[in-house]
């Protein structure tokens, strides 16, 4: 799918007008809403306005990243302004606003854009040179502005680790904790000879198995020490898996739902890589 460009020049306001926050987004309304980038301008301002804890993003000591959620838009939309006078933001005094708005069914593309823009506006170089622009033309010729771009839709085959050892269930617990600790991973799939995924291995299974065996850690009768537990004795065998092609947020909902912090991802029946929280965290906050 094509990425989608966060900046227009056509959407770009230098100088900004102030002295304040508002000011300068009633400004920046104004332009999406000339260009025909709004489809319900009157919701927009109402929601602004209405919205107690505007949110925002104080980037630096120079850029603000107000950002909205809102049906008055039909896609990702971004307007920039800088303003020849700090403005006043509480203790903040800023020149550079980059309004984002998005649909409210846009959770993705909105979070990526944020972060986007986030750590471009924390390069020094880069707020320097568009502290300095005096025109839409100036700030499109920044290469590092005019080059952004988020992918407007994540699956989970877009961000999932693919680099997975098999473990398989006849592994001991002992080489399955040294494996968690060597990748970071809580929990590992495990396969059969197929590449089938037979359960699910994690600390918590582990653990489990060790205060299951400390009562009973000799066998009654020689008096022996029990053998020692391999991954089928430990292991959750009811695990769900998902495909590559499953919505990145639909995957993220379903970890919260079901309070899991992996799971399997298969294609055509084998495992194919996992994803986790980390993972997704990673891909839409830019870490």
């Amino acid at each position: 799918m094509k990425p989608i460009a966060l900046l227009d020049p056509d959407h770009i306001v230098v100088p900004l007008p102030g002295p304040t926050l508002q000011a300068a987004l009633d400004a920046l309304i104004e332009r999406l809403d000339q260009s025909g980038s709004l489809r319900d301008r009157a919701s927009l301002e109402e929601g602004i306005s209405a919205s107690p804890n505007r949110a925002t993003v104080v980037v630096s000591h120079d850029v603000v990243l107000p950002h909205f959620r809102t049906d008055a838009v039909t896609g990702l939309v971004v307007a920039l302004g800088v303003a020849p006078e700090p403005l006043a933001i509480g203790e903040h005094r800023v020149r550079i606003v980059a309004l984002v708005l998005a649909p409210t069914e846009s959770a993705t593309a909105y979070l990526r854009a944020v972060s986007a823009l986030a750590r471009v506006f924390r390069q020094e170089t880069v707020v320097e040179r568009l502290l300095s622009a005096g025109s839409a033309a100036d700030v499109m010729a920044m290469s590092e502005l005019a080059a952004l771009s988020v992918q407007p839709h994540l699956v989970v085959g877009d961000v999932m680790t693919r680099e997975i050892s098999p473990v398989s269930p006849d592994m001991s617990v002992r080489d399955i904790v040294a494996r968690l600790a060597r990748t970071g991973l809580r929990a590992l799939p495990v396969t059969g000879p197929k590449g089938e995924v037979l359960g699910i291995v994690g600390e918590g299974d582990v653990l489990d198995s060790m205060l299951q065996a400390r009562p009973r850690t000799r066998d009654p009768e020689t008096g022996g020490l029990l053998p020692p537990l391999s991954v089928r004795d430990v292991m959750t065998r009811s695990v769900m898996c998902i495909a590559e092609n499953t919505d990145l947020e639909e995957a993220a909902r379903l970890m919260v739902s079901k309070d899991l912090d992996m799971f399997p991802v298969v294609t055509e029946g084998r495992l194919s890589g996992v994803i986790s929280r980390s993972d997704i965290l990673n891909q839409l906050y830019g870490r």
